[in-house]
């Protein structure tokens, strides 16, 4: 193929390789095969690398390669997600092109004369079907159309176990306030942060991140400590800039490593524009030698290295970030720790969850015997625009470092106290430094680059897999800390998980061993062997008779609690302690010689709850087992089968820490000591069940050799059907262990089975002939002849054809009256087109459907829906259509009731508005419940920050001398909000504003329809400055104020205009000016004089003849009265027909009258209208040659007649 443009001759061929392959097939792209590359799925990623080569004639700077699905042209695949871009560029090597998702090799991709070879896999996106190939060389460019397939692997997995973390996530406990920080001055004056930390020969070390100024280089500061909360800080930093790199934004963020006998640190080296990783070795954590950049190519961007303590395939690892601005987590390989070459992402960040917008790796990994552990840093969004960077954890595998064995759903770490939610930069936690100290987790974290926090958990070995629901291995008998306990009949084994567990099974010595796995032994003081209620047991006979424990942090602290022991007492002294850490926990009888059994838990202030029942309950000579539990809200006492004795109130989050001794028996100075036998004590970092108090009762009065173990109804979504069954086992001689598989419909009723499957051992792909099914429940069943040795199951996988799983998520949420939004989930495991759609209605009606999209891969899909009735009760689901097979599915349905009202009226109650403060304050308030959907919490926004969410009417703050304003939103379980009033306090040294107030003039006169003006001055006398807003009432009706300034810190002058409407009724009005800020108000009263402007009424219009003839004068009259209150002028006009004829201009002062007349004359004849302004009479106008009227009299006197006539002139 020839490139006329180049002159060059472009070459495309590609090859694929299954994993288990050990040789590649090449074809060239002249022959135009169709290639089919085979991508096997696992739960996580594809895992076929293939082979992308391009070959030409000369040399070249950069080759582009583009994957993309046939069909749509390079040029307009750009704007889709599935597509994938490589790049070769000279310099910089191979690397990823976004923004496609992908994977490159660069270790595998390589460079040869006139070829060019990419190593590359694709991601779970890449749909089925034909793609196309687009390769460019410097800037020329040739499309391969149809190049190759891809084809998913038809049997996936459905479900499969999971590596967990070597913690339980709700037991990381922080501490309250920081535990380092800022110093005030020197190199670390300002900010104290993001520390690493390592512990060598009983001290901690710490490396922390140092500012002497906001916004100010970073330099790396030392500190000490025994015991990892006080420390010693050095006076000079351990590492400083020095280098070109390092100089303008210094040296960042360090991670610490011990590898052999050295400690390895990586840092962010800043110069102000481009980070880079860089690197230091210490043999003995004081002296530091810097080694220099990791990456040889200085124009990268890398920092935050995360370098794995042991070498994998020969190489060592690390994990990183790459690129400015952040994102998806990288990886780096090196084979002596100091040249290091970049891979590329090997963890993506995920749309809608916690670490959607960045991924930062954090402290140095830990090797587990599942994985290596590495916790992150991530946020959802930026900080200050809604973001939160909270902590994470993934589990890489041991095998390959760039594939992930499990990954959290959640974070286990969020910001919480104010001091993380504000400093430098808000709403962060930071985790770097993790250390190990005996069977404590110390995780250090920096918050709000400000300050060193301090979070503890304990350590929870996790050596294999079980099931979905646990990864510790179990087994039957009594081994490893694991307990087989009889229930119902049955043999059941339940994880039994102990911080303390004192069986006193040893029979002589002086140390009572503790089986927990969590080294809590204790030294026999005073007491003998015996034989108890299981194995052994300790008599004590009162007295100073003890086993010693000593202080240990796993055994306080907690936020949870329960006791358990055998006891058989002789008699009962006063205050005969069974169990006692003072001020955390006691268990004892005849309480302060009450004759009462007493528990007692202490909460972090010193508060003491106690409950007390009766002693007769555990009778003399004779053994019972008594149970304390203490589940946050209520303390119990239990006996024998989970009896219960009693329960009080002990509200409280977590129980008291101090350095006071643990002992059974007794504890010196607190009574007479316990009299009689004690067995089998237990203490458990968590409340116990009633069930599992049952069990412990019944279980443990021996060991037996077989039982079953049953899981829970497995949610698999929706699958066509269950193919085979994958278990691991071990089974020795004389041991023995069988399944059975069962299926469910509904999650409760069993629908059809296995039957009993016995195993060889060994991994075991068992196939299962089931119809399709939505639950599955398994039981494994166990025998062996010797109580001493066990058959175990490490783990068990399904699998099946996968078809989409569908979830109704969430809450509805009110959009606004009679409209909500319903929300769904997607989980499209074969990657094909999903139709998927929301579905609601009435309780008991008909469904209605919202409009259907196409979806693939996670996807979240929501749709508001309208005609939702306030109060009535409505159905919804979440469906999707396989587009492969037509299959529909749904989602659980879920019921919510319509509510569109906000939540009732509240009020703040303290602090009250203004006041100034010594201490940090707890804020109140008080609240009626939501009638119909129920709250859901409170929002508390101090100074503008949503600092927490909370569900009680209080919150404690911890706050710094300041002046804060703060408030509280409510919000139902519907998304409906009322937002309170706002209060303001002080808090210290902080003292309110003082200020003048001064206006002038004080008092104006104005005419309706007119504007006056007021000069206000604001001073400014003493206390804080804050803006002082302005504000005006008792304005006269129709009339408005404005400000030339409304706010402002004093001092400022404002100009108020007062605009009367021409409406307002005139009188004398008292303004009243309110100036507010910071809690406090001052006001001065105005007055303001509103008189009317002259105003005319015309009235009483008449004519002086209503008959005339053509042009003949008459006169018109009216009277004008002044009604106003000023003199004024008025012009009157006069008009005929609507013809204006003649005005009179007149001055009326205010409540005179005028008689006001015209002379006015007429030439045609008719009837006419005469008009002045608004007032109307009419006038006829007669012509002239009216008619002679002639009345006569006619009279005869002596025959002589005589006519007398009279002539009239009718007018």
């Amino acid at each position: 193929m020839t490139d006329l443009k180049s002159g060059r001759i472009l070459v495309f061929f590609l090859a694929f390789t299954l994993i288990a392959s050990t040789s590649e097939a090449t074809v060239f792209a002249q022959s135009a095969p169709q290639i089919s590359a085979i991508i096997i799925l696992d739960n996580i990623d594809p895992e076929v690398w293939f082979s992308v080569g391009v070959q030409i004639s000369g040399n070249a700077s950069e080759v582009l390669l583009k994957l993309y699905k046939a069909g749509v042209s390079p040029e307009a695949q750009d704007s889709l997600e599935e597509h994938y871009t490589f790049r070769w560029r000279s310099g910089e090597g191979f690397s990823e092109v976004g923004p496609g998702f992908g994977y490159i090799d660069p270790s595998k991709s390589s460079v040869s004369t006139g070829l060019w070879t990419f190593r590359v896999k694709l991601d779970r996106k890449a749909s089925p079907g034909n793609w196309s190939v687009w390769v460019s060389v410097d800037g020329s460019s040739r499309e391969f159309p149809e190049r190759f397939k891809v084809n998913w692997r038809e049997n996936i997995p459905v479900k499969k176990t999971e590596s967990k973390p070597p913690f339980f996530e709700n037991e990381w406990v922080k501490e309250n306030s920081p535990v380092f920080g800022p110093s005030g001055s020197g190199f670390d004056g300002y900010a104290a942060y993001n520390p690493a930390v390592a512990y060598h020969n009983g001290v901690f070390y710490m490396f922390y991140r140092a500012q002497a100024s906001h916004g100010g280089p970073s330099v790396i500061g030392m500190a000490t400590s025994t015991d990892g909360i006080n420390w010693q800080r050095r006076p000079n930093p351990a590492i400083a800039p020095t280098e070109w790199y390092e100089l303008g934004g210094g040296c960042e963020d360090p991670r610490i490593v011990k590898i052999g006998e050295t400690f390895w640190m990586t840092y962010t080296a800043y110069d102000g524009t481009t980070a880079r990783l860089a690197l230091a070795r210490s043999a003995n954590l004081e002296n530091w030698e810097k080694v220099g950049l990791a990456f040889r190519d200085t124009s990268l961007w890398t920092k935050s290295g995360a370098i794995v303590p042991v070498k994998i395939n020969g190489k060592y690892w690390m994990y990183l970030e790459a690129g400015a601005g952040g994102g998806d987590l990288y990886y780096a390989f090196s084979e002596n720790l100091t040249d290091w070459t970049l891979g590329g992402v090997v963890m993506r960040r995920r749309g809608g969850y916690f670490d959607a917008l960045t991924i930062e790796p954090g402290p140095a990994p830990f090797v587990l015997q599942n994985g290596i552990f590495l916790l992150y840093n991530s946020l959802d969004a930026p900080l200050g625009s809604g973001g939160m960077m909270r902590v994470g954890w993934v589990i890489f595998s041991l095998k390959d470092p760039t594939k992930i064995v499990a990954r959290c759903e959640e974070p286990f770490m969020r910001p919480e106290f104010s001091w993380e939610r504000t400093g430098q930069v808000v709403d962060c936690v930071f985790a770097e430094g993790l250390v190990r100290v005996d069977n404590i987790w110390y995780l250090y974290y920096g918050a709000a680059d400000m300050y060193v926090g301090l979070a503890r958990a304990p350590v929870r070995e996790r050596e294999s897999l079980l099931s979905v629901d646990t990864q510790e291995e179990w087994s039957i008998g009594s081994t490893s800390g694991n307990l087989l306990i009889k229930q119902y009949g049955g043999i059941e084994l339940i994880k039994l998980d102990p911080i303390g567990w004192w069986k006193f099974d040893e029979g002589s010595g002086a140390t009572a061993y503790d089986s927990s796995g969590y080294g809590n032994h204790g030294t026999v003081i005073g007491a003998s062997w015996v034989t108890g209620r299981i194995g052994g047991a300790l008599d004590f006979p009162g007295g100073t008779a003890r086993v010693e424990v000593g202080d240990k942090d796993i055994l306080e602290g907690l936020s949870g609690l329960s006791i358990v022991a055998w006891i058989n007492p002789r008699s009962k002294p006063h205050n005969g302690e069974i169990v006692k850490k003072d001020i955390v926990y006691l268990l004892r009888v005849n309480e302060s010689a009450r004759g009462t059994t007493a528990f007692m838990v202490w909460d972090s202030a010193g508060n003491k709850y106690t409950l007390e029942v009766p002693d007769q309950n555990f009778p003399n000579n004779s053994w019972s087992l008594i149970a304390a539990v203490w589940d946050g809200s209520k303390i119990r006492i239990y006996k024998d089968n989970a009896v219960r004795l009693g329960e009080a109130p002990a509200s409280f989050g977590r129980l008291n820490s101090n350095t006071n001794s643990f002992t059974i028996g007794n504890q010196p100075g607190g009574g007479e000591g316990f009299d009689g036998l004690i067995d089998e004590v237990m203490v458990f970092g968590r409340p116990l069940s009633e069930s599992e108090i049952k069990i412990l009762y019944s279980g443990l009065s021996e060991v037996k050799t077989s039982g079953q173990w049953i899981s829970n109804w497995i949610d698999l979504g929706q699958t066509s059907s269950l193919e085979f069954l994958e278990v691991s086992s071990k089974i020795a001689q004389g041991e023995e262990v069988k399944i059975l598989v069962e299926t469910s419909l509904d999650g409760s009723t069993a629908a059809e089975n296995t039957g009993w499957i016995t195993l060889s051992g060994g991994v075991e792909k068992i196939p299962l002939s089931l119809p399709q099914t939505r639950f599955v429940r398994i039981t494994f069943s166990l025998r062996s002849e010797n109580v001493t040795h066990s058959p175990s199951v490490s783990s068990f996988a399904f699998y099946g054809q996968a078809v989409p799983i569908i979830s109704t998520t969430g809450n509805p949420l009110a959009v606004q009256s009679g409209s909500v939004l319903l929300s769904g989930f997607l989980e499209d495991l074969d990657n094909q087109e999903t139709v998927v759609w929301l579905e609601w209605r009435p309780a008991g009606g008909s469904w209605s459907q919202t409009t259907k999209r196409t979806m693939s891969w996670r996807e979240w899909f929501s749709a508001i829906v309208s005609g939702i009735m306030e109060n009535s009760t409505y159905e919804f689901r979440a469906v999707a259509m396989d587009n492969n097979s037509g299959k529909v599915v749904m989602g659980l349905v879920k019921t919510f009731v319509a509510d569109f009202t906000p939540p009732l009226q509240f009020s703040l109650i303290s602090p009250e508005n203004g006041s100034h403060l010594s201490e940090s304050p707890i804020l109140q308030w008080q609240a009626t419940s939501d009638e119909i959907s129920g709250l859901s919490h409170y929002e508390v926004w101090i100074n503008g920050q949503n600092v927490e969410n909370v569900t009680a009417t209080t919150y404690n703050t911890a706050l710094g001398e300041n002046f804060y304003e703060w408030f509280v939103v409510a919000v139902d379980r519907m998304g409906n909000r009322r937002e309170s009033g706002k209060f303001i306090f002080y808090l210290g040294n902080v003292q309110p504003p003082q200020i003048s107030l001064s206006v002038s003039p004080r008092s104006r006169t104005v005419l309706r329809g007119e504007s006056v003006t007021f000069t206000i001055t604001i001073g400014y006398l003493s206390g804080i400055k804050l803006p002082m807003y302005l504000s005006v009432t008792g304005l006269p009706q129709d009339s408005s104020a404005s400000f030339s300034q409304s706010s402002g810190v004093p001092s400022f002058t404002s100009t108020l205009t007062v605009s009367v409407g021409s409406n307002a009724q005139a009188g004398t009005y008292t303004l009243r000016l309110t100036v507010s800020g910071g809690g406090k108000m001052w006001s001065e009263n105005l007055l303001l004089t509103v008189r009317s402007p002259a105003v005319f009424v015309i009235e009483n219009m008449s004519l002086s003849k209503r008959r005339v003839s053509p042009g003949e004068k008459f006169k018109v009259y009216v009277w004008v009265k002044n009604v106003g209150d000023e003199t004024g002028q008025t012009t009157i006009k006069l008009a005929v027909d609507n013809v204006e004829k003649d005005e009179k201009i007149l001055e009326i002062p205010a409540g005179e009258s005028v008689y006001v007349f015209f002379t006015l004359s007429i030439d045609e004849s008719g009837t006419h209208t005469v008009n002045v302004d608004g007032l109307s009479e009419s006038v006829e106008v007669v012509p002239s040659g009216f008619p002679l009227w002639v009345v006569g009299v006619v009279i005869a006197i002596g025959g002589a007649i005589f006519a007398i006539f009279k002539f009239f002139l009718i007018k």
